[in-house]
């Protein structure tokens, strides 16, 4: 998984297809210490069910995949 971000939003870039879900550890409620108000995947048009605990960012993934390759994940924050 690699980063960058701009403002407020940080981009999340899987390498790879999660089968499920997305866990991305770093961007955790205790670890990142920002509070998630939504998550997007550049090249999906629907909405993401995801979730912020205390063990990470938790992004299920949905039934189509847009890319074999790489999946970028736009989070933007409070």
């Amino acid at each position: 998984m690699r980063f960058t971000s701009k403002g407020k939003v940080v981009y999340a870039f899987v390498m790879g297809w999660p089968e499920k879900e997305a866990v991305i550890k770093p961007l955790g409620s205790n670890a990142a210490g920002m509070k998630v108000v939504n998550v997007a995947m550049l090249g999906f048009k629907g909405k993401l069910q995801w979730t912020q605990g205390a063990d990470g960012l938790k992004v299920q993934m949905p039934a189509a995949k847009p890319c074999d390759h790489v999946i970028a994940l736009k989070v933007t924050s409070a």
